[in-house]
């Protein structure tokens, strides 16, 4: 944590892009706290931040959206993601899409699947690109104030967002062995 903001304090502008698009809210609150103390300039880092995640947010939903043959496909096929449950998911996305992408970009740890899932279902880039920008700029600007008048907190902030995404993850992953376990228990 210290070495990325000796990052952001030595290259300031120069390093934003790649950590937003790696470690998007933590990177957020650190140049909010940097910005603070008028290390940085808010609004130009603002606009940086946000393609970055943007960029994270259109590699993840490349990987759902591309990756429908290799090992993504094989490991959707064996958590019970079938083509029929695809099509489905299609249509909530189509009748969802502007409740479900903020959502997903909003929950950390499993929200990465919902936009995997975006990209896997199909749904058109330039809708989700145009959802995802709308969430980052107000997400990015909420995590900027947040390490503006509570920086100086952000390992514990850091804390807190990491106990958050690991909640989380454990309550989709006992959600997806419920399911697969009922699916299999159906079958019999």
């Amino acid at each position: 944590m210290e070495y990325m903001v000796y990052l952001l304090v030595k290259y300031k502008y120069g390093i934003l892009f790649p950590l937003a698009v790696f470690e998007g809210p933590i990177v957020t609150i650190l140049v909010g706290f940097l910005a603070s103390m008028g290390i940085v300039n808010p609004f130009i880092a603002l606009f940086i931040i946000v393609p970055g995640d943007i960029t994270g947010d259109s590699l993840y939903y490349s990987l759902g959206r591309f990756g429908t043959k290799g090992w993504l496909y094989r490991l959707g096929v064996k958590l019970g993601l079938t083509n029929q449950r695809v099509q489905r998911a299609e249509g909530y996305f189509a009748a969802n899409a502007y409740k479900f992408i903020p959502l997903s970009k909003l929950i950390l740890g499993v929200g990465v699947a919902g936009i995997v899932l975006a990209g896997r279902s199909k749904f058109p880039y330039n809708r989700f690109i145009m959802i995802c920008t709308a969430t980052s700029v107000v997400q990015c600007s909420i995590y900027m104030s947040i390490g503006y008048f509570f920086g100086f907190a952000y390992q514990q902030i850091n804390q807190v967002l990491n106990y958050v995404a690991a909640t989380a993850i454990i309550i989709a992953i006992l959600i997806v062995l419920f399911f697969i376990i009922r699916s299999k228990l159906k079958k019999k």
